[in-house]
């Protein structure tokens, strides 16, 4: 090779591994502006550290600012926010800076110690009742790195600004609980002591409010101040689409009412009424109650609004009875007993402490909703032969309540063991609520007579609760033999509707057919029973105008497997309805208008199953046809002796011929009760 040759290939060398020798320098060397953070820090154990946030630039550009900590060898998990300091010791905080490939990292030391006393957490609500005794324990707790506890507690009366010892025997050292009964004490200060295992000492006070007790299940305004635009456990939601909201407590006809104003901007906006149990009380082991409401609604000039809103309780589709989806025109701008029983509404108040109803206006209007107060109550209680365990029923404890029975026929006698109370008749059961944060509270109980399975009769009205849309609650009177219920309303759209928890047992039959009678005023109508889909196009198996009749009375009768000219299986929409809610809803339409009376009279529901039809010689599982509550079938062929069924056999029946079978139900909740079926044999024939 020559010499210049070589000279030139050295040059060429050397001018590359200097190019890269300052490329690779490039990114340490750039300077970056304002990047100053703390060389040393100290923080304590158990607490989150909140990095710095240094205002970085790289040649007049914000530079890109990331954060990593390390403990020893190991990375700490962090938000690029904060990092919680698990263990004391040296940490490293290492900041980066970053910007167009250039880079420069910077570091804090970061000492970590235990030197306070714990952290004191407390759940102990802002507002507790009078005469409620409060054991601290369950309401608070400590946490320390090194191990902490609560220590002892201390409780004052601050209702005058400051601390001064509380009335004797108001507050217990030895057991960490206090339970105020002077009304003069409005507001406490509890203070709760800690220490860990270095002997690090730490403390945390909570202020709380005394609120007035109540009767058990009961609620209303009465000791709010009127012209209040606070009260205590209430939170309202008015959502995104509301605008000259307001919230007060008003007079209304002698009695103090809450007042809730909203002009909603949109379709279809909800609005939320929270009424928290920890202020309020309890309500989730009630079977209905009954809310003093009132709805009222202006369209945006403010003259009264065709549109209307549903109301629910505990969810926005959980409608009271005799409410079919509308509360607005159902209370109709005057006060009205909205009646909530459904079981989601108590699994909400259960699951969630608190009353809370939903609103939901249909269209941009000035509402206005009026609550006076609740009242929760129980169901009926069956006398069916079965122990009923009053604890369960009333979800109460054996030392918060006593009951004293009184038959039908007879004195009233206290009963013994609340827990397998079992009544020999139908009666009253008075029940008498000690319970803490509540007054002195009596409350009767209607005990029936169980309901023969299949067969609803109206004879003991205590079974059931009734209402008409738009209207009062059905009336019950004996008509042509029978007790009925019976009702009127006027409107194109009526709605009749019976609850009961024993209901839902129709949804067990093939059909059932209904005994009424349905006039109108003024033309005719349709009619219908509200499904999970549908209301008065849910029509029976005839329809009302061809329905059969028995003297005055007309038979309807609704089917299971009944499919609309559309295919439609509005037969299952009914059942799948009844099973779910225990609710018969039977919806009309009244052909010529809002100006017509419908008046609607019944007087028995039967369910029944179809004729059963075999080959005569395979066998039907007679158990799993007709459920756990059979418990014996005769079988009795035509011209032959009968025979009868229990146990396994009733899984293995086979029978030659046709005939009836008898079957026998014990069912929970209802009396022994027979219902017969056709029994056919229809033996393949063959050319």
């Amino acid at each position: 090779m020559k010499k210049t040759s070589l000279i030139c290939c050295i040059s060429l060398l050397l001018f590359a591994a200097a190019a890269l020798a300052a490329c690779d320098k490039q990114p340490q060397t750039a300077e970056f502006a304002g990047f100053t953070i703390a060389e040393t820090a100290t923080a304590e154990a158990g607490t989150e550290y909140v990095f710095e946030t240094p205002s970085v630039t790289c040649g007049g550009k914000a530079a890109d600012v990331s954060v990593s900590v390390k403990f020893g060898e190991d990375l700490i998990a962090n938000d690029g926010k904060k990092v919680y300091l698990e263990q004391e010791g040296a940490y490293v905080i290492t900041y980066t800076a970053s910007s167009e490939g250039n880079r420069q990292s910077k570091s804090t030391a970061l000492t970590v110690r235990d030197a306070t006393g714990p952290i004191i957490l407390s759940r102990l609500p802002q507002g507790i009742k009078y005469n409620t005794t409060v054991l601290l324990g369950e309401y608070f707790s400590a946490k320390d790195i090194s191990g902490g506890s609560i220590t002892d507690f201390s409780v004052k009366d601050v209702t005058s600004g400051t601390e001064s010892d509380l009335p004797e025997n108001h507050f217990n050292a030895e057991e960490n609980s206090f339970r105020i009964t002077d009304e003069s004490v409005k507001t406490i200060r509890v203070t709760a002591n800690a220490k860990d295992t270095k002997n690090q000492t730490s403390s945390r006070t909570v202020d709380v409010k005394m609120m007035p007790i109540t009767e058990y299940g009961a609620y209303d305004f009465q000791n709010c101040q009127t012209g209040s635009t606070e009260v205590d456990g209430l939170t309202v939601n008015f959502g995104k689409n509301a605008e000259n909201t307001a919230v007060s407590v008003v007079e209304e006809n002698g009695r103090k009412a809450l007042k809730i104003e909203a002009t909603t901007t949109a379709v279809n906006n909800l609005i939320s009424v929270r009424f928290d149990a920890n202020i309020i009380g309890e309500f989730g082991s009630f079977s209905a109650i009954d809310a003093e409401l009132k709805f009222v609604k202006y369209d945006l000039d403010g003259k009264p609004a065709a549109n209307g809103g549903n109301a629910g309780l505990g969810g926005e589709f959980n409608y009271a009875e005799g409410d079919t989806g509308n509360a607005f025109t159902y209370s109709n701008g005057e006060w009205k007993t909205f009646t909530f029983s459904r079981e989601n509404s108590f699994t909400a108040i259960k699951a969630n402490g608190a009353v809370q109803f939903f609103v939901k206006p249909w269209a941009e209007q000035r509402v206005e909703i009026y609550i006076a107060g609740f009242q929760g109550r129980y169901a009926s209680l069956l006398a069916d032969g079965n122990e009923i365990d009053l604890t369960e029923e009333l979800g109460l404890s054996e030392n918060e309540f006593s009951a004293a029975f009184t038959p039908a026929d007879g004195a009233a006698a206290e009963v013994e063991n609340v827990r397998a109370f079992l009544p020999e008749s139908s009666g009253t059961l008075k029940v008498s609520v000690f319970k803490d944060g509540y007054k002195p509270t009596e409350t009767e109980i209607s005990v029936a007579g169980a309901p023969v399975y299949g067969r609803y009769v109206f004879d003991d009205m205590s079974l059931y609760s009734s209402a008409v849309a738009g209207g009062v609650a059905m009336e019950s009177s004996e008509v042509g033999g029978y007790t009925v219920l019976s009702g009127s309303c006027t409107g194109t759209y009526p709605h009749f509707v019976i609850t009961a928890p024993c209901l839902k047992s129709l949804a067990d039959f093939d059909y059932f057919t209904v005994r009424y009678k349905l006039t109108y005023s003024s033309g005719g109508g349709v009619i219908g029973l509200q499904g999970t889909s549908g209301n008065v196009y849910n029509y029976s198996e005839h329809g009302d105008g061809a329905a059969p009749t028995d003297g005055e009375w007309k038979i309807s009768t609704w089917r299971k497997d009944r499919v609309s000219s559309a295919n439609v299986p509005t037969g299952q929409y009914v059942w799948d309805y009844i099973a779910a809610n225990g609710v018969l809803d039977f919806s009309l339409y009244a052909f010529n208008g809002t100006s017509v009376k419908t008046t609607f009279v019944i007087a028995e529901i039967v369910g029944g199953y179809d004729d059963i039809t075999s080959d005569g010689t395979t066998a039907i599982d007679l158990a799993e046809k007709f459920g756990s509550g059979l418990t014996q079938a005769v079988y009795t062929p035509a011209g032959g002796e009968a025979q009868t069924l229990t146990g396994e056999n009733l899984k293995t029946f086979v029978g030659a011929q046709a005939g009836t079978l008898r079957l026998t139900f014990e069912k929970e909740g209802f009396r022994k009760s027979e219902i017969a079926v056709q029994y056919k044999v229809i033996q393949e024939t063959f050319a």
